[in-house]
Formats: C-alpha cells, structure tokens, sequence
C-alpha cells in the first residue's frame, strides 16, 4: 500500500503517529498518480460530505485505467449485499436484501 489521500485535519498528528503513510493531498493527487504506479484505489469516504473529493478521485482513476474500489455500503445499508448489472449497455451497482433472485 503506498498510503493514504487526504487534506490536513485537526487530529492529523495522531494519524502520522502510526504506521499508515499520507501519500499526498487531494490537490496533490494528479500528480502524485503520474509519478507512482498505482494499481487500485480504495474510496471509504462519507458519500454526503465528501461527494466532490470521491467524483475527483473516481475521474483520475478512469483517466489513469486505475480500478477503483469503494463501499457498497454507501448509503448506511449495513445488511445489503451488492452486486454488478449490465443493463441497456451500462453497468449498474444492484443492492439487495435476503436471498437474491437470478436475473433480478
């Protein structure tokens, strides 16, 4: 793992006591991923608050051809599973609860 994208933040002293590394900003990370090869991206950021940081992140990683993965818990849904569906020619992240009916 090559670290952590964030913007400085009050406890930011604590983070950099541990053994995780701040990579960059989120103004810093363009560049950041033309200097590095970066295979995935993992997204864990509150979807509400943070919706412009996420969409930033989201079009560097199609720029780059950098898989991107994030929560499928997005919307607080903690007992829904997630699966993917093509449909009329896009791709869409289903959620569902219980047992899931094929082609559904």
């Amino acid at each position: 793992m090559l670290g952590f994208v964030d913007d400085d933040w009050p406890e930011i002293g604590e983070f950099k006591k541990t053994e995780f590394t701040l990579a960059c900003d989120y103004a810093g990370l363009a560049e950041f991923l033309r200097r590095n090869v970066v295979d995935e991206v993992m997204i864990y950021l509150p979807f509400r608050s943070f919706y412009e940081h996420s969409s930033q992140v989201a079009a560097l990683c199609e720029q780059h051809g950098i898989l991107m993965r994030f929560d499928s818990d997005i919307f607080g849904l903690k007992s829904a599973r997630a699966h993917v569906e093509e449909f009329d020619g896009d791709y869409h992240i289903a959620t569902y609860h219980g047992v899931r009916i094929a082609g559904h």
